[in-house]
């Protein structure tokens, strides 16, 4: 999934964008699975099933400062490389952490990911 969001952010950043943000398109939505994106120079979420994310502060969003964990991994990553984060995240439709570890990557300013709860 990962891949399929790299190569359409390459593509159309917009489009991709848009496509990330719907629910219905299930080349980036599969159950808890889900693409999520925010901009690596201000940090905006871009990409979320939340859609009350998009646009605001990914940094200040989540406890433990997860994206910026983040955004600190994927600026030594060479862009299209993918590195792995682990970290605790609510499921959706929940509230209590539990672990998840996520596949990231940086295509152009975007920081993306994908992952899955253990």
């Amino acid at each position: 999934m990962l891949e399929r969001a790299a190569a359409a952010l390459k593509a159309n950043e917009a489009a991709a964008l848009h496509e990330f943000n719907d629910k219905h398109d299930r080349r980036f939505h599969d159950r808890d699975l889900y693409v999520f994106c925010n901009t690596l120079s201000d940090g905006k979420m871009t990409a979320h099933p939340n859609p009350s994310l998009i646009g605001r502060d990914s940094h200040a969003i989540i406890g433990d400062m997860l994206m910026q964990k983040i955004n600190d991994a994927l600026k030594d990553t060479p862009e299209g490389s993918v590195t792995t984060i682990e970290y605790s995240y609510p499921k959706p439709g929940t509230t209590e952490p539990v672990p998840k570890e996520s596949f990231i990557t940086r295509v152009g300013n975007e920081g993306c990911g994908v992952g899955y709860y253990k």
